[in-house]
């Protein structure tokens, strides 16, 4: 398979780099990028530099920045930090001599970076700044300008929302979001209201103010059959789905999980999976039908591999599937699901591993293997030290 994809790759930068000119080169190479950027290897890096050395060659910005976006876009996604931090630089320096908006994406970028590295004050401000940058040049030539300019402070300050939203700013979150909603009805730009409705619907979830979230729940969903979008409409039904959960109305929050994943198996949608399996997988442990939770954890989990991402979302699953098979009296698959997970925890190190080690601890503790427990509650210990350690320097 490995070489049928080198051959496909090489065919088709070989059909590209006999283009009759550098215009027709450059489009192509684009076009490569835009319909194989899902594929999980170094072709995106192939295209993207040799659409570098043809803007060093031109002097064109425009492709200079289009294509080290693409680059960078390709490195985070297979979190290949050093190389994306490379390229945003690349991308911002060359954003400064294009336009404004070009440089408040180049900063979002980076907060992207930022983020996934764990440095979030950082992500922050990089944002903040972009924002400020956004409202300092909102006066345009013409409306389409100005509604750009608009548009690019919303999706920013999405973002911001999304931070203080991780960070339990939950009041500033809340703000921020009300805002969102009044300036996208004002401008009429409706591309957020989907955001908008799901971060007030999220953050008064947080809150306990479950009738409120509720509210602005139906308001995604209602949008969702307006729009007759049906990944929208997926995800409205599991957060409606996840209010329910809240007020302990098992079997209401159930049937909108079912929909959900329904809807996303007809749309062979692999995020919606994962994300209705994800929930079920709570209710049929909460249901205590450990059968069904076990089989529909391992569907996850061999969903998850193929999205290539072997993260703590993975390493915390792999604990919470070894405590479903504990509690079904399969201490075998228990250990063996909760090794997986320290295994792929041990990879990073942050605040999202102490969950996972905690985790980890209690359940074996719960085993009776109160060696492994010990051996647990020291890396806790260690983990948590160390993060403490770089919060203070």
């Amino acid at each position: 398979m490995k070489k049928l994809n080198l051959l496909i790759i090489c065919l088709l930068t070989s059909y590209v780099f006999f283009a009759q000119n550098k215009n027709n080169k450059v489009d192509s190479l684009f076009n490569l990028i835009e319909k194989n950027k899902k594929m999980n290897n170094d072709s995106i890096v192939i295209w993207g530099t040799e659409l570098l050395k043809v803007s060093n060659e031109t002097k064109d910005d425009t492709i200079r920045y289009k294509a080290s976006k693409k680059i960078s876009y390709y490195y985070l996604r297979n979190r290949i930090f050093d190389s994306v931090k490379k390229y945003d630089m690349l991308m911002l320096t060359t954003a400064r001599k294009i336009d404004c908006l070009k440089v408040m994406s180049s900063l979002q970028n980076q907060a992207a970076y930022f983020n996934n590295v764990g440095l979030k004050d950082s992500a922050l401000y990089v944002l903040e700044r972009a924002k400020r940058i956004g409202h300092n040049n909102l006066k345009s030539k013409t409306k389409e300008d100005s509604l750009k300019k608009i548009n690019s402070i919303l999706y920013i300050e999405t973002a911001i929302v999304k931070n203080y939203f991780k960070d339990k700013e939950f009041e500033k979150a809340l703000e921020l979001s009300y805002s969102n909603l009044n300036t996208s009805n004002k401008y009429g730009i409706t591309k957020f209201l989907p955001y908008n409705f799901f971060y007030l619907g999220l953050i008064n979830l947080e809150l306990g103010n479950l009738d409120e979230a509720l509210k602005y729940y139906q308001k995604e969903f209602e949008l969702s059959l307006k729009q007759e979008n049906p990944y929208m409409k997926g995800y409205a039904l599991i957060h409606l789905g996840n209010v329910f959960y809240e007020k302990e109305d098992i079997p209401v929050a159930k049937e909108y999980y079912v929909k959900a994943n329904t809807l996303f198996e007809e749309n062979n949608y692999l995020k919606g999976k994962l994300s209705s399996k994800r929930k079920l997988f709570s209710i049929y442990e909460k249901e205590e039908n450990y059968g069904q939770a076990s089989k529909i954890g391992e569907d996850y989990i061999s969903m998850y591999l193929k999205t290539g991402q072997l993260d703590n979302y993975l390493a915390s699953f792999f604990i919470k599937l070894g405590r479903v098979y504990h509690k079904a009296g399969n201490l075998l698959k228990a250990r063996e699901y909760i090794e997986k997970g320290l295994g792929y925890a041990s990879k990073y190190k942050n605040k999202d591993n102490v969950n996972i080690i905690n985790e980890a601890y209690i359940t074996y503790k719960e085993l009776g293997d109160y060696k492994m427990a010990l051996e647990n509650h020291e890396i806790l210990t260690e983990l948590r030290d160390s993060l403490l350690l770089n919060e203070l320097t």
